[in-house]
């Protein structure tokens, strides 16, 4: 399971909604979603990102050396809600847009990512939404992750507790209470994190943090929130045949201070191709457009005949 590697131990990303949907992960000192593209080139990290959207199952729009544009696909349940609220019987459908910019830094490409709803309305009317809640932030800084980047110095993690683990955390069925429950079995645990200090050690299985159930990664995260927001660290856990309260201090992971060239290695961009998403002119717009210069004088009947029987196909 790489999310729970990525989730649990590192403490970075979330997929989607969720947890991610309140709190914000991992907190940039620009307070947006950012990161560096190690001793990449701003060309170099634009090809990354556009890779990063057509991986996420997006279209890229537009792609130059300082920026990359695409638009997010949004599921029949996101595109009925967000029409629901941001638009009426006359808009059209919704789009999600997600533009990347990019700049050279000291330690290489900075990228920052701005996510937005746009819907057109009668009369050409377009209207912006921007998606700036720690959902999406979260969303936005795991598109970044993904594509190769590292997230920024500076970058702190106070809105979740730091247990330690590492590696896999298997889902597994342990007796509780008269009945089977389902928990996350620990593999790894580092000695720095609040799990170790609470006492947790490998091979238990976590049924509980803070009073909350830990079926899965997100409601581990969930319960790591708890902790964070309260100050205090309560695991209840199966281990042997027996289930185990623990308790301890909450510790959260330490900020981003230096970068792992390693965990970073720079790898080969791919030339992405962009799709041209900007719609085609249609017969009646173009003749429409060489009337109008018709009118004002810019070109004579004959120019404006030989335009509209190409148009017509005549």
């Amino acid at each position: 399971m790489r999310i729970a590697v990525v989730i649990v131990s590192a403490m970075i990303l979330l997929p989607l909604p969720a947890v991610a949907g309140t709190w914000q992960i991992a907190e940039t000192p620009s307070g947006r979603a950012e990161a560096i593209f190690l001793d990449y080139t701003p060309a170099e990290a634009s090809g990354l990102l556009a890779d990063g959207c057509i991986n996420a199952g997006w279209i890229v729009v537009s792609s130059t050396p300082n920026e990359v544009k695409c638009e997010v696909k949004l599921n029949f349940g996101q595109q009925l809600v967000k029409e629901l609220f941001q638009g009426n019987r006359y808009s059209t459908p919704v789009k999600q847009y997600l533009r990347t910019t990019i700049s050279q830094s000291q330690d290489g490409a900075r990228a920052q990512a701005y996510l937005w709803d746009e819907t057109q309305f009668a009369f050409g009317q377009i209207r912006t939404t921007p998606q700036d809640g720690d959902g999406y932030v979260n969303r936005m800084q795991s598109y970044l992750v993904d594509s190769g980047g590292a997230l920024p110095k500076g970058t702190k993690f106070t809105n979740f507790a730091y247990l330690g683990i590492t590696g896999d955390t298997p889902v597994v069925q342990v007796p509780y209470n008269g009945k089977l429950a389902k928990g996350l079995r620990v593999t790894n645990l580092q000695n720095d994190g609040s799990g170790a200090k609470a006492g947790l050690q490998a091979g238990d299985v976590i049924l509980r943090v803070a009073d909350k159930r830990t079926d899965s990664d997100q409601e581990l995260m969930e319960g790591l929130n708890k902790a964070a927001r309260q100050g205090s660290l309560s695991i209840e856990v199966f281990r042997g045949q027996m289930v185990m309260n623990l308790s301890g201090p909450v510790i959260y992971r330490p900020a981003v201070s230096e970068y792992d060239p390693d965990a970073y290695a720079k790898r080969e961009v791919q030339k992405v191709a962009v799709v041209d998403a900007t719609p085609a002119p249609s017969a009646a717009d173009e003749l429409l457009k060489y009337g109008t210069l018709l009118e004002k004088g810019l070109i004579s009947k004959d120019e404006y005949d030989v335009q509209k029987k190409r148009l017509l196909g005549q």
